[in-house]
């Protein structure tokens, strides 16, 4: 007899969203579910003082303006508000698929209720199987094991199909790719989870229900726990919306790796010619956990390496801008120091691939100077082209060479800065938004305030040990059965963006930094500049 589902259809019910709610009021099933309104309920009117309690909606037009969003007025948010969950929950004529998803227990059952084609039985028998269950995840990971076992079987499946449909030279094979996707698993799912298990920690450990002679052991005691089937449900069960977004993240987590190895299978011949000179790199054997920000359905820039030891990136977006970015550099040509460097791109709509440029040293310096002035030039093109957020994680400095590699804030709007009575300060913020600081490639300063002079995350900054410009949450006591969560500020881990020295196997390694080059930066500003409006009838046609 298989387990019962880890979250019952009641308590998944109290995870559904206003949107959700609003669909089953409009699919005609709660007439008559709310109580009578001449009998206010008192929960509903405390929800209602809670929802217009918060900043946005203290404002009588704001909160009109929300509601209606969903179709909704002020009385049928109320009317929402008395009726039970589960009530919603049962009017929905097309529950969504997390709902779907928290009572899939049957091996296979979040692929189907995903929409997944059936499987083929003789592709299943191919579907690579972890030796023990699965990787050594986080222990915080224990209380959604279930979910993940289906996580990854669905992907499994997805890998199986995609490889057999791959060409006589795949770029990927199906039982490696498996295990290296599953391994970024818990730096998804355990920020999701950690906070409320820290807290469920602290009330068992204040309850007495931890046993062990230790704080670790207590600790290996209550993971111990959480991996039980009735544990698991009945925390799960008093955190809906948690349990909803573990869900999201794995289907986020599936569906993203799917897009990427489809992507990878169908273009393999143009990625082979493009990037790899003809050649075969060899089978996938590594791939990061996501570089950059996440977008688009959790979706980021992925960085893969291959056995033969060359890399390629992945954007899930149209690579359009990169591509004429590097034609109008390409267009550019040499400004005194040499061509600029230029990155191939291949654009392929939706999304794209990039060749991966390394931080590499420089040979003297010579190429020191080089690389200043050069980004000196490169700070005249983003002049030009109204960008913004140039900071030091989007900047590789390749030997002589400073690279750009991520273009996403280019032609940025010129946004009028809030009205100020002094006009000194009007005045300052004017210049500031005409001016090449707007752009983020020179110094500035984040995060300054009390006794913080703040740090600089420019992109010719070197920040590797500086603390972060916030503090943050971390865990203090992990493994302990005292473990808590502490907002500090951390060091931050250095960049690519500094030009270097030395490096090699046995080298110390010596970061030039701008301070001693700023004639070079302007010199080389100067020069792009001259050019860029020498050539403008040119560049404007």
């Amino acid at each position: 007899m298989p387990p019962s589902p880890l979250v019952s259809f009641a308590d998944a019910c109290r995870a559904l969203t206003l949107a959700e709610r609003a669909e089953a009021l409009r699919a005609g099933g709660l007439e008559g579910a709310a109580p009578d309104s001449s009998r206010p309920d008192p929960v509903a009117r405390w929800r209602f003082d809670q929802w217009r309690a918060l900043s946005p909606f203290r404002s009588d037009e704001r909160f009109s303006r929300r509601l209606a969003l969903q179709g909704l007025d002020a009385d049928q948010f109320a009317s929402l508000l008395a009726t039970p969950a589960s009530v919603a929950g049962a009017a929905l004529t097309d529950r969504p698929c997390w709902m779907r998803w928290m009572s899939a227990l049957e091996p296979g059952g979040l692929g189907r209720v995903a929409g997944e084609h059936d499987i083929d039985p003789a592709l299943a028998a191919k579907v690579p199987q972890a030796a023990g269950g699965g990787p050594d995840l986080d222990p915080f990971l224990a209380p959604v094991r279930p979910w993940i076992d289906q996580a990854r079987a669905r992907l499994g499946h997805g890998l199986v199909r995609l490889a057999a449909a791959s060409g006589a030279e795949p770029l990927f094979a199906a039982a490696e790719t498996g295990a290296l996707l599953a391994a970024n698993l818990p730096a998804r799912l355990v920020p999701v989870l950690a906070r409320t298990l820290v807290l469920e920690l602290q009330v068992a450990r204040h309850q007495g229900l931890l046993s062990g002679e230790s704080a670790a052991a207590r600790f290996t005691f209550f993971i111990a726990r959480l991996g039980q089937h009735d544990v698991a449900a009945a925390l799960l069960g008093e955190y809906p919306v948690l349990a909803r977004e573990v869900l999201r993240e794995l289907a986020q987590w599936v569906d993203g790796s799917l897009e990427l190895l489809a992507c990878l299978a169908a273009d393999a011949p143009r990625l082979i010619e493009r990037f790899f000179h003809g050649r075969h790199p060899g089978l996938l054997s590594a791939l990061d956990g996501g570089a950059g920000d996440r977008h688009r359905g959790g979706r980021s820039v992925r960085v893969l390496t291959f056995a033969g030891g060359s890399r390629l990136v992945y954007k899930p977006r149209p690579l359009a801008v990169e591509r004429h970015f590097q034609q109008l550099l390409a267009w550019l040509g040499d400004s005194g120091d040499g061509a600029p460097r230029t990155v191939a791109v291949l654009d392929r709509g939706d999304y794209g691939w990039m060749e991966f440029v390394a931080a590499q040293g420089c040979s003297g310096p010579d190429e020191v100077v080089s690389f200043y002035r050069r980004l000196g030039g490169l700070l005249a093109v983003l002049y030009v082209l109204e960008a913004t957020d140039c900071h030091f994680e989007n900047l590789i400095a390749a030997g002589g060479q400073p690279v750009l590699v991520d273009l996403e804030t280019l032609f940025q709007p010129r946004i009028a800065p809030p009205q100020v009575a002094e006009p000194d300060k009007r005045l300052a913020g004017q210049l500031f938004s005409d001016s090449v600081l707007r752009i983020g490639l020179l110094p500035f300063l984040v995060g300054a305030g009390g006794d913080f002079e703040g740090v600089d995350l420019s992109g010719i900054a070197a920040v590797a040990g500086r603390p972060s410009p916030r503090p943050v949450m971390t865990m203090a006591g992990a493994g302990t059965d005292e473990m808590h969560v502490v907002r500090e500020r951390l060091p931050l881990p250095g960049g690519s963006n500094v030009p270097f020295l030395g490096g090699r196997e046995g080298e110390s390694r010596q970061e030039m930094e701008a301070a001693e080059h700023t004639e070079e930066l302007a010199e080389g500003f100067t020069a792009v500049y001259r050019r860029l409006a020498e050539r403008r009838a040119e560049l404007l046609a």
